[in-house]
């Protein structure tokens, strides 16, 4: 890569293409940046760390993933808009192996505050656009919330249920979608 175009975006995107081909556990500075063509040091002068380079990494590998579900205004049901994130994981895990089992609790030192404050802040949104949808679907059947089941945890265990079944390669759109629609409507 020619020095001339080396900045911490083309460096993430490499890494991105790095992450996607090699996986995760193959990441070093060394490695990278001679995959990159470029002299270590280079690497160093934008992410002071293998840690700060992962970090930035997996944001911008979260912030492409989700990127779709800004989108789920389109869909017709709550129920629709959770099969449209099963996918979306999926398509995600498929380009990044191992991405959904990734935690910001496996990045090193004082990275692994950072990415554990980006990650929530992502999730948080995505809960937040999500707990919208689901005010705004009038198939909801009423007095499903109460009694200790908010729409804030129904929206909780539904994200969980998607990525650790996605992570673990054993969940469908349809099945979600089909155990939310029995839930809600």
């Amino acid at each position: 890569m020619p020095k001339h175009i080396l900045n911490e975006e083309a460096i993430i995107n490499a890494g991105k293409t790095f992450i996607a081909k090699e996986g995760f556990g193959a990441l070093s500075m060394r490695g990278f940046s001679e995959s990159m063509g470029v002299a270590v040091g280079s690497v160093y002068n934008y992410f002071p760390s293998k840690g700060a380079l992962m970090r930035a990494i997996i944001a911008s590998i979260w912030e492409e993933i989700l990127a779709p579900l800004r989108n789920l205004d389109t869909c017709t049901s709550f129920a629709e808009a959770v099969a449209c994130l099963v996918a979306v994981l999926r398509e995600g895990e498929e380009t990044y192996p191992g991405i959904l089992a990734l935690h910001a609790d496996q990045l090193p030192g004082k990275e692994r505050s950072k990415g554990r404050a980006e990650m929530n802040a992502r999730f948080d949104a995505l809960k937040a656009h999500m707990l919208t949808l689901l005010a705004a679907d009038a198939r909801v059947r009423p007095g499903v919330f109460g009694d200790g089941l908010t729409p804030e945890a129904f929206i909780d265990d539904i994200l969980t249920l998607a990525i650790v079944h996605q992570a673990q390669d054993k969940a469908s759109d349809h099945a979600l979608r089909k155990l939310v629609e029995n839930a809600i409507y």
